[in-house]
């Protein structure tokens, strides 16, 4: 026995239509107006799946529903060993027609759908999101396409699952002074004047010893403990290789196991 074909709730257009209208308009009435901002690959290792020189160059501005009402998701703000760790998260709600119109991407960015005739954008892992109000950056982890499932036979919002993005050498040339300050501020600085960072004693014959190192690297120190440790007849800050002490001879014999060596 099949279904009720007097009853159409999966195939209306003209239905589909209007709660799509209906959506676009709530978003349009409760959202905030946010800038989405896509990730230029310039050399994408496709090995590793990560690019070292990207860069963000374009903005687009796009109405979006912030849905944590409660504030900011996630482990928030952890002090860790490490230092202070910020893992806020935050969902987005943005249309997905509303996102179409104004997102025109080509190439790696235009995703098919069922509809050979046409193409749908889709909001990209590793994008990232401006929001004005807290003057932040969110880096997308993931956009959920069937949160509201199949309403009348059809999804109408992408929701976007974001956390608080973390600069990894990613220029930011967007034309937007705000976020370009941000892009700007944790930007990696070579060759600072007051600031050496080179290895004295480095052996210029090998350019694999003359790099730039840290302070920290510099481990005399630790090695001279080491050594203190390695012979213990030996004083630690006595310069020169170590020499291991000689250990016992072994005595295996099982009819005393309590010989001398073992």
């Amino acid at each position: 026995m099949g279904i009720n074909h007097y009853f159409n709730n999966f195939h209306n257009k003209a239905e589909q239509h209007l709660v799509e209208d209906l959506i676009v308009e709530s978003i349009k009435m409760f959202g905030m107006m946010v800038l989405y901002v896509p990730r230029d690959f310039v050399k994408l290792d496709r090995l590793f799946g990560e690019d070292t020189q990207a860069a963000f160059t374009k903005t687009y501005p796009i109405e979006m529903y912030f849905d944590s009402v409660s504030g900011f998701d996630g482990e928030r703000s952890i002090l860790s060993k490490f230092g202070l760790d910020i893992r806020k998260q935050a969902n987005f709600v943005v249309s997905r027609r509303r996102f179409d119109e104004a997102i025109k991407f080509e190439g790696p960015y235009a995703v098919p759908i069922s509809t050979a005739t046409m193409t749908e954008v889709r909001p990209r892992e590793g994008d990232i999101i401006y929001l004005p109000m807290t003057n932040d950056l969110w880096e997308i982890e993931f956009a959920e396409h069937e949160s509201v499932f199949y309403q009348l036979g059809k999804n109408y919002i992408w929701r976007i699952t974001v956390h608080k993005f973390v600069k990894a050498g990613e220029k930011f040339n967007t034309g937007v002074g705000a976020i370009d300050k941000i892009g700007a501020k944790y930007q990696n600085k070579v060759g600072q004047p007051g600031v050496d960072f080179t290895d004295q004693n480095a052996n210029p014959a090998n350019p694999l010893f003359n790099q730039p190192i840290g302070p920290i690297a510099n481990n005399d120190d630790l090695q001279a403990e080491w050594d203190g440790l390695v012979n213990p007849n030996q004083p630690a800050n006595t310069p020169g290789p170590a020499v291991k002490p000689v250990m016992p001879e072994q005595d295996w014999d099982e009819s005393n196991p309590f010989a001398p060596g073992l």
